[in-house]
């Protein structure tokens, strides 16, 4: 298993500037992995928040080491 920095974020059209909405760190075997357990981790602790259609998912392989 990996370890990995999922973002969610939306980005300002206007200046390009990030907002980050959820992160988390998961475990996974790969980057697609880890965003479909970002997202059930997202789903349980913020269910209120829902992922918009023009939000990106960021995912950062943390180094082995």
């Amino acid at each position: 298993m990996l370890k990995f920095h999922v973002d969610l974020h939306s980005t300002n059209p206007e200046d390009n500037s990030q907002d980050v909405k959820f992160h988390t760190i998961v475990n996974a075997e790969n980057s697609d992995n880890a965003k479909q357990e970002a997202l059930a981790v997202m789903q349980k602790e913020q269910p209120e928040l829902k992922a918009e259609s023009d939000w990106q998912w960021s995912i950062y392989e943390f180094p082995m080491g």
